[in-house]
């Protein structure tokens, strides 16, 4: 790709990015192109179709969190465990990635069921985000009875905006939300979770390529490990 073309996907994304957040999902592409500073042309060249934006963004999404867990992992095992731990679940909820996949996954999720990419894409997810939770729980700060899919739905639902709040107290609540989920995630022995555990067989249709329960690593990856294995 040549460098003028690379530097018009970057801009696309980054004004996709912007505002899939600020005004949502099904904002025209036209507004895109125009915020971004391109053609509508060079926007179809680049993207034809709306879905091959999403896939993009969310693609460029999982590869940096894919990357934020790895860190968090070395993080946890070089002895700063509940600050590393308590960091990533807070960008995870607060930051602007952690607002805009969760946007991306209600609006086409439905669309992509089916794609090879997409279900790659969500088993590096999986496997990425097992490893960290299983050295969380190594390091006390998880409850063993918690699935993956659990944990991600809590960080989900406090990452969301409260309606009955002003927007100008909604970063200050987020915080707040996201201390009282640690504190429930950590382990007490004394007041085990109820119920029967949510598995990635409970999302809508499940995951292609998946099965209801994955297999959980004993090791967080070292310096030199891929977050896919």
């Amino acid at each position: 790709m040549r460098a003028d073309a690379a530097r018009n996907r970057e801009r696309i994304l980054a004004s996709a990015r912007e505002l899939f957040l600020t005004r949502g999902v099904d904002v025209p592409l036209d507004h895109i192109a125009q915020h971004a500073g391109v053609s509508i042309a060079t926007f179809y060249r680049r993207f034809p179709e709306r879905l091959d934006l999403v896939k993009a963004i969310a693609f460029e999404q999982v590869t940096e969190m894919c990357a934020r867990v790895e860190a968090t992992c070395q993080a946890l095992d070089a002895g700063r465990g509940r600050q590393a731990w308590e960091d990533f679940v807070l960008d995870s909820v607060a930051a602007p990635q952690g607002k805009l996949m969760p946007l991306l996954a209600a609006g086409f999720s439905h669309l992509v069921a089916d794609d090879p990419q997409v279900a790659q894409s969500q088993a590096r997810v999986t496997e990425s985000i097992d490893r960290l939770l299983a050295a969380a729980r190594r390091h006390g700060l998880l409850r063993a009875e918690l699935e993956p899919v659990e944990v991600m739905a809590f960080l989900m639902v406090a990452g969301r905006p409260a309606p009955v709040v002003a927007e100008t107290a909604s970063d200050r609540l987020t915080f707040r939300m996201v201390q009282v989920v640690l504190a429930g995630l950590r382990p007490d022995v004394k007041n085990p979770i109820q119920g029967a555990p949510l598995t990635i067989a409970d999302l809508p249709g499940g995951p292609p390529g998946t099965t209801a329960r994955s297999v959980k690593p004993t090791q967080c990856p070292g310096p030199g490990t891929s977050p896919t294995g």
